[in-house]
């Protein structure tokens, strides 16, 4: 007979670690990143301080854990939309467009790009499979210059972390200006750009049971 107390175990230790993701959201709503404790957070997961300290070794890592959730729920958000588009250099500038849209319309997701900045980009980090199949396929088509993958998602990804954090806190950001450089940087011509330039950002809706579309909730309530 299997022994199904492994897969069990896992499970319940998933779900620890959501409650107490989900827990830390509030908080950040209330206080903010800074001054997020670990007391807080137990307190509004119902657990010990032990429980905590047996998934998450810091607040940190709790902070960063919840970051690269949001993060990941709004790239594959983003993802699905654009898909279907053929040409790369309009599936590109269209899909970072809509991700500028989407996460300055969730502002406790602007917070924790102000407070963690590109800390959430590690290990983990859904960009750094979903991006390489667009910059190769431009790369293919002519449009993107060749150049290493990694090092390409990596400044397109810290350049949209900046633009957030810049925008979360009140400078003026035109999104267009930024996906426009951003496309020039990997070798669009000027004069694709310029096309590029009349698309216009779109507000995705996130499904309800997505910790981003649950965050907006938590910020009013805070």
């Amino acid at each position: 007979m299997a022994d199904h107390r492994p897969a069990v175990a896992a499970q319940r230790r998933e779900r620890m670690r959501a409650r107490l993701i989900e827990a830390a959201l509030p908080v950040v709503a209330r206080k903010g990143i800074a001054e997020t404790q670990i007391e807080d957070i137990i307190a509004a997961a119902e657990v010990s301080r032990g429980t905590f300290y047996n998934h998450f070794p810091t607040v940190a890592e709790l902070l960063r854990a919840a970051y690269q959730q949001l993060g990941n729920e709004l790239a594959t958000r983003v993802e699905a939309d654009i898909r279907a588009e053929p040409d790369p250099a309009r599936r590109m500038a269209q899909g970072l467009l809509n991700f500028l849209a989407t996460a300055r319309a969730y502002p406790l997701v602007g917070r924790f790009i102000v407070g963690l900045g590109v800390t959430g980009l590690g290990e983990g980090n859904l960009v750094h499979a979903l991006l390489p199949p667009h910059l190769e396929a431009g790369v293919r088509a002519g449009q993107f210059l060749p150049m290493p993958l990694d090092l390409a998602v990596d400044m397109i990804a810290a350049s949209m972390m900046v633009a957030l954090q810049r925008d979360s806190r009140g400078e003026t950001v035109n999104p267009t200006d930024v996906i426009a450089a951003l496309l020039r940087m990997i070798g669009v011509s000027v004069a694709q750009v310029a096309q590029l330039a009349t698309l216009e950002p779109v507000v995705l809706q996130m499904g309800p049971e997505t910790l981003v579309a649950r965050s907006n909730a938590l910020l009013q309530d805070g």
